[in-house]
């Protein structure tokens, strides 16, 4: 799979690149998780405050921050099924992206695994 220059990413380099999508984790080949680029993309253009858009290493963690969540739920759910880690996982997004809570649970970009999940009452 190519991997192309986005708005956000104008300026990919190698180093960042390896380490969020090449090599191995203790689940396999992190390759698998280029799927999810498009997705953390998406989100972090939809929901990312602008002052933060602004900074690109900060838009460089929040992908890897969003495919490493996204990837780890779905190993997860690959495991376990429908579990309470994968709400956690959008709640730590959620948050992560200074996002509405309620907005972002009932998003339907969040790939099929991760939808339903109930929102969280507040404290």
């Amino acid at each position: 799979m190519k991997i192309e220059n986005t708005v956000i990413n104008q300026n990919d380099n190698a180093e960042f690149l390896g380490a969020v999508y090449l090599g191995t984790d203790a689940f396999g080949n992190k390759n698998r998780r280029l799927q999810y680029r498009d997705l953390a993309l998406r989100l972090v253009d939809k929901y990312l405050p602008a002052y933060r858009k602004s900074r690109l290493e900060e838009c460089h963690l929040m992908e890897a921050h969003i495919v490493e969540t996204i990837d780890d739920a779905y190993q997860a759910y690959k495991q376990h099924g429908t579990n309470w880690y994968i709400g956690l996982c959008i709640s730590e997004l959620a948050t992560f992206l200074e996002a509405p809570r309620l907005q972002f649970y009932n998003d339907s970009i969040l790939p099929t695994f991760m939808q339903g999940y109930p929102v969280p009452a507040p404290k």
